[in-house]
């Protein structure tokens, strides 16, 4: 039996290419939705269109199955008497047949179909008894202990970056949920995203990158620049100052990344759930797929303010991420009265036009808490609450004329983490690319420090 991934429909469409019926279970009352099959498209189809029921994954079992017990999350289902491979699963009851007409002679009359009868209006109070049963630990409490114990054996991963404290400090990596990175004009906030975007592409993890600034010309030359940095950056590929490799149209082409730009009348918060339905449905057995949007002051949607248009973007993004298993990924700008506290140098502005002292007493951002940083998104307040984590760059300037060596100074504010701490993290960032620089070396200590422990009356 195929292990539990992480993700329900992966575990299935693993168990039908393996030659397995498989089929999903109401939540609530066990009745079949949908007939049991071993073609992994349709049974990944059929996880989409049932999936915000929290169906029940389940597999055919006859009596005297001797396969062994499925997998984690997973379980059997006893077919009714006389079913057999391509029978529905149970006689459709939304369907009734004709009467037989009594003034016809001979044989009793051919049953006909009539159209599907409509489903009486469920009462709202069995509505919600029935969303209480289906989301409950009685219900629950077997597939979510699989899911935590996938995570603790390594059978379900996150979706790792290249940086590995960055990783270290989101628990090995984005686990599915909703995350934002805020950062002022330059700061890189677009590369960053788009340089996550195109690593975990290159991984194998389905990418779509809704591009709300850029056009698909700057896409590929930044593309093509990170990919092949050993040939030049990305604006001289834009510009033409130097020509792309050969080999870069192939290489972008065998990845598993999709981009969306902005249509004439704006990009609809609603899209980000189908963006990640969609993934979804091209890529069924991925473990993990990434939805992108760069950046969220430019969303469209029903709210007559900016401030409502966002609110609604964060809880689209925030149910897509939990609907479909996805990493959500949020770019967005800060106001301009909140730049002090994104681009900071640390002598800058020492004396004023006079003479007189300035900023003596200022202090680096990333001296101080990396929780003070939340807040300082456009607009974006109810995102920063309903996020998993959140990102703030803030650049450090420079002290020399010329860029320190490995590029600028970019601390990398974690100031929420909904599972963690916060904190901070260096990266270096070139214009192009960012990377992470080598890990200090830890100060040399004594054997008593080492302990942890002063000798008698040095405490």
């Amino acid at each position: 039996m195929a292990p539990l991934t992480g993700s329900p429909c992966a575990t299935l469409v693993a168990l039908a290419a393996q030659g397995t019926y498989v089929l999903l279970l109401d939540r609530a009352t066990g009745a079949p939705l949908c007939t049991p099959t071993r073609d992994p498209a349709a049974i990944a189809q059929a996880w989409e269109d049932h999936r915000p029921r929290h169906p029940r994954p389940a597999l055919v079992a006859p009596p005297g199955d001797t396969a062994g017990p499925p997998p984690p999350g997973v379980e059997p289902w006893q077919p009714p008497a006389g079913w057999r491979p391509g029978v529905p699963a149970h006689p459709p009851a939304d369907e009734w047949p004709d009467p037989p007409d009594p003034e016809t002679p001979g044989p009793p009359a051919r049953v006909l179909r009539m159209a599907s009868r409509p489903h009486p209006p469920l009462d709202p109070v069995e509505r919600a008894a029935a969303r209480m049963r289906a989301q409950s630990f009685a219900a629950r409490a077997d597939a979510l202990h699989a899911r935590l114990a996938a995570r603790r054996n390594g059978d379900a991963t996150p979706l790792a970056t290249r940086f590995e404290r960055l990783n270290h400090a989101l628990g090995g990596g984005f686990w599915p949920g909703l995350y934002l990175i805020v950062g002022s004009t330059g700061s890189g906030k677009s590369q960053l995203a788009l340089q996550l975007a195109l690593d975990a592409a290159r991984a194998g993890t389905p990418v779509q990158y809704v591009a709300l600034e850029l056009d698909e010309t700057h896409l590929y030359a930044r593309a093509a620049g990170y990919l092949r940095r050993d040939a030049g950056k990305w604006s001289e590929f834009f510009h033409g100052h130097k020509p792309v490799p050969d080999d870069v149209p192939a290489a972008l082409a065998a990845l598993p990344f999709h981009w969306d730009v902005a249509p004439p009348h704006g990009w609809d918060t609603a899209e980000i759930a189908h963006c990640a339905a969609a993934l979804r449905r091209l890529y069924p057995a991925a473990a993990h797929v990434l939805v992108v949007v760069d950046f969220l002051q430019l969303v469209a949607g029903p709210g007559r303010d900016l401030r409502e248009r966002i609110g609604t973007a964060a809880y689209q993004a925030k149910a897509a991420a939990r609907d479909h298993d996805a990493v959500v990924l949020l770019i967005s700008s800060t106001a301009r009265e909140n730049y002090a506290a994104t681009e900071f140098t640390p002598h800058q502005l020492a004396k004023g036009k006079a003479g007189e002292k300035r900023f003596e007493d200022a202090t680096a951002p990333w001296d101080g808490p990396a929780h003070a940083l939340v807040g300082l998104g456009k607009e974006s307040g109810e995102t920063e609450y309903s996020a998993d984590a959140v990102f703030v760059l803030v650049k450090e300037g420079w002290t020399t004329a010329a860029p320190p060596h490995g590029g600028t100074r970019v601390h990398l504010a974690l100031a929420k983490h909904r599972a963690g701490v916060p904190g901070w993290l260096d990266l270096r960032f070139d214009g192009a690319v960012f990377t992470e620089p080598p890990a200090p070396e830890p100060p040399a200590t004594t054997g008593w420090e080492a302990l942890g422990q002063l000798p008698e009356g040095e405490a």
